[in-house]
């Protein structure tokens, strides 16, 4: 129903050229009603087979109230880098589903993105994360980063004081960046660490911790 303020839209293995369509109809119909309040809240594009993700450039205006984004199981290999891809989310997007991709890195640029509560960039080939991509995230919960590459996490990850859950298992980290957990400590509830290189963990952890999982580190 295109005549509400706000509207739902979900894939799932559809091809990528018919999202794109019906993204740019959507837009189209926006500008020819003049209706300023229509707008997509919800996007999920799933097992699309999508290689890149120029959509969030170039339906800017469309996509400026996305709250949950999800774009897992494709076969994304980049994201776009330039800052006007990002800059009309960095207020209302809170989940951003990365999973299940093929990116090697992810650009600066998502640094803008302070009001996101969830990240999951799991199941994907990352070797490392921009060193300021956290330095914004102040209302991030829960970080997903496992079964990757990553040798470690950036220091900005210290500034997600509201960090519940944190899930880097799977990688190739030596090490925690231990500054941060005393930022953490009235608010991480789960790590987990386990399948990396981690000989030990930090002496003083998050005293809410209730589920610790470093097994398997060596």
């Amino acid at each position: 129903d295109d005549d509400g303020a706000t509207t739902t839209t979900t894939t799932d293995e559809r091809s990528p050229l018919l999202q794109e369509a019906k993204l740019a109809e959507r837009q189209a119909k926006r500008e020819e009603q003049g209706v300023d309040n229509f707008e997509v809240q919800w996007l999920e594009i799933r097992r699309a087979q999508i290689t890149q993700a120029g959509f969030l450039r170039n339906y800017r205006r469309l996509l400026r109230r996305v709250v949950f984004l999800n774009l897992s199981e494709n076969f994304l290999t980049r994201l776009p880098s330039e800052k006007r891809a990002w800059s009309h989310l960095r207020k209302s997007l809170m989940q951003l589903d990365l999973s299940s991709n093929r990116l090697r890195e992810l650009p600066d640029e998502m640094a803008i993105l302070h009001g996101l509560s969830s990240l999951d960039v799991s199941n994907n080939e990352l070797l490392h994360l921009p060193p300021l991509l956290f330095s914004k995230m102040r209302s991030l919960q829960r970080l997903l980063l496992h079964h990757n590459r990553l040798q470690l996490l950036p220091k900005s990850v210290c500034h997600c004081r509201r960090l519940v859950l944190l899930d880097c298992s799977f990688n190739q980290m030596e090490r925690l960046p231990t500054n941060s957990f005393s930022r953490w400590s009235s608010t991480l509830e789960v790590l987990v660490v386990n399948n990396n290189r981690i000989k030990e963990l930090p002496a003083a952890l998050p005293r809410r911790l209730r589920r610790v999982d470093g097994s398997s580190s060596s």
